[in-house]
């Protein structure tokens, strides 16, 4: 993983949501091979902001580099705390999980 990535992480954790969706749309909009994981963290971010198009879409792009549908839910799973915690209901988790899958496998 490069600084970037580390850099949206840690502004995710510490709950600098604008900072860390600024940088990640630019690093997005950079980085031709983002991994899963900064995508996922990508549209956690997105989604704390309320932005669910964004997030969506950034998840989307991370399924399709998932190496398996566990690895990915495993993944987008591991940072509920952190999106129950920054206002994401968890009703709405559930629904975003089942919109990737289903346009996933359409």
């Amino acid at each position: 993983r490069n600084i970037r990535s580390v850099l949206v992480s840690c502004l995710f954790y510490c709950g600098k949501l604008e900072q860390a969706n600024e940088l990640a749309a630019r690093h997005i909009e950079e980085s031709a091979e983002l991994e899963m994981k900064d995508l996922i963290t990508a549209g956690h971010v997105a989604l704390c902001l309320k932005m669910q198009d964004i997030a969506i879409e950034r998840y989307q792009k991370a399924i399709a580099k998932a190496k398996d549908l566990k690895g990915f839910i495993d993944v987008f799973s591991a940072d509920n705390n952190l999106l129950l915690h920054n206002g994401v209901d968890s009703n709405e988790v559930q629904l975003i999980i089942e919109k990737i899958l289903i346009d996933k496998f359409r």
